[in-house]
């Protein structure tokens, strides 16, 4: 609690007083203090609320494409400004939001929208910033930590936005009757991936494939197949048209055995198009997408958690939603070994071989592929035994997003293996046909609605934030500041 107590200024209004009793705002004319002379519209993160006639000023020269967060720096010094020190005006407004230091990284990921808000503005009250103690720089400390990955994330719906929004609109069109992902009683999952030192252990897998539920990455898929395994369940959650190489190779000739593809609704819809034609069953889920959520939740598709995007996680997610209490790892390595960023028989050996000439060979273009960023000596945590092992940052980031999901999951790693410590789920349900056509057209009706709304009423709107990362591309092909998030909607 940085606060004692309230005071009276000369002109009548309340006055918070810190611990040493000196005031926060001016005795004499507190409704004059301004935070910022020349306040542009944008995102504000303000720190200290006291009796919030600074953050008054602001709102008035703010418009109504703007937004406050107001932090103080713990609960009580929060419940001390809102019961007696905030104004009526500001409490009321609803481009403004009070929080803790300890809700803001949170709060932060929730609430700035690079594609609402072009601009976004650190600022700290100054009476404030000198009594909150080391508030002030914790603030900035959770900013460093959380827009990089707001950042990130933007960066991605602003390449892939209209694509992600064109798959999910046809893939809708392409759900039909399949029965769901199951693991019988006493089988283990096993999640293929495609790291090097799947080259070794396949000969393991083949010897288990009868006590065993083979859910494979679609980056598995043609080495699986060149060995004469047909998985169980082959994941795809890429919305690149790219991903449809991994399924070009034939279904092993292992009587006549099909896998089921179980696609994002993100994928690209050529993918569902050409397995069915294969004689392969589809089965759809949803990712955290906001339209594609919106769609899962419609229709009672499941939501797969992927981590940072990567197809193992995604795969592991589904083994996790049929109820697996083990699940064994091949090839999820996440590093590179003896010089090989990948098991022999992916989909790269064949775009690679085709392209391979005297003065570029395939071997020039594999180590273009793991030279790009700088690698360094590692320890893979579900791989064993691997040569000279390298990884990058980016091959880190996948790793430690399988621990982080394997700890929410309550899920224990053992060496290869992922072994359940909790309650397992109860299965996944069959996919039933439906009728894309209906929630599209409400989708249209209430795209045309949201033009008309303010934007603290778009931020309340499902239906806009279902259609974020396609505004991300919009605004990123536009590239034009001045065209308003209306302007963007009615386009």
């Amino acid at each position: 609690m940085i606060y004692s107590e309230n005071i009276l200024s000369k002109t009548g209004e309340k006055i918070p007083l810190f611990t040493d009793k000196k005031p926060m705002h001016s005795k004499y004319n507190p409704h004059a203090e301004r935070i910022s002379e020349n306040a542009r519209e944008g995102f504000y993160l303000i720190g200290g609320i006291g009796g919030s006639y600074h953050l008054e000023s602001l709102l008035n020269q703010l418009g109504g494409e703007s937004f406050v967060l107001a932090v103080e720096a713990d609960r009580e010094s929060l419940d001390f400004s809102l019961g007696s020190g905030v104004t009526t005006k500001v409490k009321n407004d609803e481009r403004i939001q009070f929080c803790t230091l300890d809700e803001l990284p949170y709060l932060l990921k929730q609430l700035y929208l690079p594609v609402l808000y072009s601009s976004f503005y650190f600022l700290a009250q100054r009476s404030w910033e000198d009594h909150a103690g080391n508030a002030a720089e914790s603030i900035k400390k959770a900013v460093e930590d959380t827009l990089p990955s707001i950042s990130a994330d933007y960066s991605v719906q602003a390449h892939f936005g209209k694509q992600w929004q064109g798959n999910i609109i046809k893939n809708l069109s392409r759900v039909t009757d399949c029965p769901a992902p199951f693991i019988p009683s006493g089988k283990t999952a096993c999640v293929i991936a495609a790291g090097p030192s799947l080259d070794r252990s396949i000969g393991k897998l083949k010897e288990e494939l009868d006590s065993c539920v083979v859910f494979c990455t679609d980056t598995a898929c043609q080495i699986l197949r060149k060995h004469s395994v047909e998985p169980d369940y082959i994941v795809s959650i890429d919305c690149q048209k790219l991903s449809l190489e991994h399924f070009m190779q034939p279904a092993s000739s292992t009587g006549g055995k099909k896998a089921t593809v179980i696609l994002d609704l993100g994928s690209s819809p050529d993918i569902a198009k050409f397995v069915e034609s294969q004689g392969h069953k589809v089965y759809f889920t949803s990712s955290l997408h906001p339209l594609s959520k919106m769609a899962s939740e419609e229709f009672n598709l499941p939501l797969v958690r992927n981590g940072s995007g990567t197809v193992a996680i995604a795969a592991c997610d589904i083994a996790r939603l049929c109820g697996a209490k083990k699940i064994r790892l091949y090839g999820a390595d996440f590093s590179y070994s003896g010089g090989k960023a990948y098991a022999r028989g992916t989909y790269l050996d064949s775009i690679y071989g085709r392209e391979s000439g005297r003065t570029c060979s395939s071997e020039t273009f594999f180590s273009s592929l793991m030279f790009r960023t700088e690698l360094r000596e590692c320890r893979p945590l579900f791989s064993a035994d691997l040569e000279n092992p390298r990884t990058s940052d980016v091959l880190d980031s996948y790793s430690n997003a399988l621990c982080s999901w394997a700890e929410e999951n309550s899920y224990k790693h053992e060496r290869d293996c992922l072994i359940l410590k909790g309650q397992a789920e109860s299965g996944l349900p069959d996919q039933k046909n439906l009728d894309g056509g209906k929630f599209l057209l409400e989708l249209g009706k209430k795209v045309k609605e949201l033009t008309v709304k303010s934007t603290g009423e778009l931020k309340k709107d499902k239906y806009f934030y279902g259609l974020l990362p396609y505004l991300a591309w919009q605004k990123n092909m536009l590239n034009d500041e001045k065209v308003s998030i209306f302007e963007h909607l009615k386009l």
